[in-house]
């Protein structure tokens, strides 16, 4: 296979015993090295995210990940980070997608789908795209 992953586990979250995953990768990796435009990064850093967790690196350095080739199933605790994963790869399929790209972000509750569509824009504000929160 050509999974850089295959027979290990990734570890969940910040604070848990590596062991041997993460040999041949960065301890964190910089949002820098992401591809993300400088507003979107800036964004992040005005919420206090400076880098990735180590499991968060791995997944995204899996090969065809962040260039849209290969998709990513991932499990962590709640808090260990699984949201900025998934925002980094849909902010990246949108702006590699042009102008007509979409994306849908579901959630269960209403006050989360208002609070995580003010947070999109937040960090897309001084990109192209644009956000439209929808109830059911």
């Amino acid at each position: 296979t050509d999974s850089p992953f295959a027979g290990r586990t990734v570890p969940a979250a910040k604070g848990m015993a590596a062991g041997e995953v993460g040999t041949g990768w960065p301890a964190a990796l910089a949002l820098e090295t992401l591809g993300l435009p400088e507003t979107v990064l800036a964004a992040y850093e005005e919420l206090g995210v400076h880098q990735l967790h180590d499991w968060q690196a791995e997944a995204l350095a899996t090969p065809g990940v962040l260039s849209g080739e290969t998709n990513l199933a991932y499990t962590a605790p709640t808090s260990g980070g699984k949201t900025l994963v998934s925002e980094v790869l849909l902010i990246k399929r949108l702006l590699q997608g042009g102008s007509r790209s979409k994306a849908l972000f579901l959630l269960p509750y209403r006050a989360t789908v208002a609070e995580k569509a003010r947070h999109f824009r937040r960090l897309l504000q001084g990109t192209s795209l644009r956000v439209a929160d929808y109830y059911a």
